[in-house]
């Protein structure tokens, strides 16, 4: 069994649980949400909209899209429910929160880099590679053209990097590319995921592993739809 790897933060990087670990971590992430909550506290909806880029509905509610979902926060009720009234799993509540708690209100550099390349991202990068990369490349691989169909109606657009990419939200200040290259006879097909070099002042480290975990999910389930 892989042992969890703790790091700051309400998420555990793992690749094998068992069920007492995963009952722990589902604990662990309703006591996470009441204390996101908190974080709220003194704030007005608009000053939230503000610095995350999302859309203030009334005084007190804002509209966000993640992944495949599109979501109302209402600070005043302590709510993260979609569009049909369907509260949010534990998993995106606490996700949405933490990226409304901390997102600053600050320009993109326009510099791309790899997760690696986040600070303290080269330690977990194998687990973030398991959970989101090597699924997408399984999927994608012979026929990454299929990613870009996948890819849009979660808002994808057309990159420019690697054989096919696409440039899709994470979060409205949280842009990530997923880039593919065909593979031949000499090397494999291969892919990447590359943020804005600002994410991390946005999210920390084990969140971006798990809203990409998300994210690329929503793609796959669009491609076999």
């Amino acid at each position: 069994m892989t042992p969890v790897v703790p790091i700051a933060g309400s998420f555990e990087l793992t690749d094998m649980d068992g069920p007492k670990s995963f009952r722990e971590r589902e604990k662990g992430v309703k006591v996470a949400i009441r204390n996101a909550w908190r974080k709220f506290s003194g704030r007005s909806a608009s000053s939230v909209a503000r610095d995350s880029g999302t859309e203030l509905l009334t005084a007190t509610r804002l509209g966000l899209v993640f992944a495949d979902g599109e979501y109302i926060i209402d600070l005043g009720r302590r709510q993260v429910r979609d569009r049909t009234g369907m509260p949010a799993s534990d998993r995106r509540e606490l996700l949405i929160l933490h990226y409304l708690a901390g997102a600053k209100n600050v320009e993109l550099s326009g510099k791309e880099i790899g997760f690696g390349q986040i600070p303290e991202g080269r330690t977990y990068e194998p687990v973030f590679k398991a959970r989101t990369l090597g699924r997408l490349v399984r999927e994608f691989g012979k026929a990454p053209e299929k990613l870009v169909e996948a890819a849009r109606p979660l808002g994808g657009v057309l990159g420019d990097v690697g054989d096919v990419s696409v440039v899709v939200n994470l979060f409205p200040r949280v842009p990530i590319t997923i880039v593919m290259w065909r593979g031949d006879d000499e090397f494999p097909c291969d892919g990447n995921i590359l943020f804005d070099s600002t994410a991390i002042e946005h999210l920390p480290l084990e969140d971006i592993v798990v809203g990409c975990e998300e994210l690329v999910s929503a793609v796959i389930l669009r491609a076999r739809a």
